[in-house]
This record gives structure tokens, C-alpha cells and sequence, in this order.
């Protein structure tokens, strides 16, 4: 017997979503009750969704530089300053000395170190932005009619 039948993607996108939300929420706390092996399945099923859907805007994705933090940023210039003080022939700062010297530099010094800092990451975000769909919430149920 053939039945007329459409695809999935025919119903409104608000449906399907649901749809695909709760009942991927269903098989994840069924699955204990699937054996192992394989299964072939043709039945037609009628369901009842019901479901308040949420859609948020899409956003611009950035990826954060996970290198520069200001305490790597700190290792780093110790290392790169402590290579040049011991080529010309100087003997090397500690973390110690460093904090030390911290306590007496110009506030203006830090801030202008810290803006520059700020916008050589904002470059790389630049370089890392993507469009990201906004996220789709899914309240409700689906049912099978008795």
C-alpha cells in the first residue's frame, strides 16, 4: 500500500524544531531500552507537538585569544627581557624584583601599556569573527494520541 508522504523539512521550521528538540531528548532517556544490533523501521506515527519555541538573535561570533592573558603576557616579557639583559652581559630580573618595581611605575604607563595591549587582541578577534545563529529553546511535548 502506498501512502502519499512528504518530507520533514515540509513542516514549519518552528514545528521541526521542536520535533527534532524533544524527541532527541526522548531517545537520549529511552536508550537503555534499544539492545545493540540493527533495526529497520517503517511506521507511520502520529504526533501531537506542543512546545513554546524561543529563538534568539544570531550573534557574531568571536574566538577569544586564549594566549594573552596578563599572566602569560607577564612570563613572556620576563623571558624575552631576561634574554636580552643576559646578552649584554646583566644579570636578570626575578617575579619578585618585578612586583617590586610595579609598586613604583606611573598609573599612566600601566593604562597606556594595557589600552595597547587591548588593541593588538581586538585585531585578532577581528580576524576570528563568524556569524552564529542565535539559540533555539524548546519548552513542551510531544505525544503520541492514545
Amino acid at each position: 500500500m502506498d501512502i502519499p508522504t512528504k518530507k520533514l523539512t515540509d513542516l514549519d521550521p518552528a514545528t521541526l524544531a521542536a520535533l527534532a528538540s524533544l524527541s532527541s531528548k526522548a531517545a537520549k532517556s529511552n536508550r537503555a531500552s534499544l539492545e545493540p544490533g540493527k533495526y529497520s523501521v517503517e511506521k507511520i506515527v502520529t504526533l501531537m507537538v506542543g512546545a513554546h519555541v524561543t529563538v534568539s538573535e544570531d550573534e557574531i561570533d568571536v574566538v577569544t585569544p586564549q594566549k594573552a592573558k596578563p599572566w602569560t603576557l607577564v612570563a613572556l616579557l620576563m623571558q624575552e627581557m631576561n634574554k636580552h639583559r643576559e646578552a649584554a652581559g646583566e644579570m636578570g630580573l626575578d617575579l619578585a624584583t618585578l612586583v617590586a618595581k610595579a609598586e613604583q611605575i606611573d598609573p599612566e604607563l600601566a593604562k597606556k601599556a594595557e589600552k595597547e595591549a587591548n588593541a593588538e587582541i581586538a585585531k585578532i578577534k577581528e580576524g576570528t569573527k563568524s556569524d552564529r545563529k542565535g539559540k533555539v529553546n524548546v519548552k513542551g511535548e510531544v505525544k503520541l494520541p492514545a
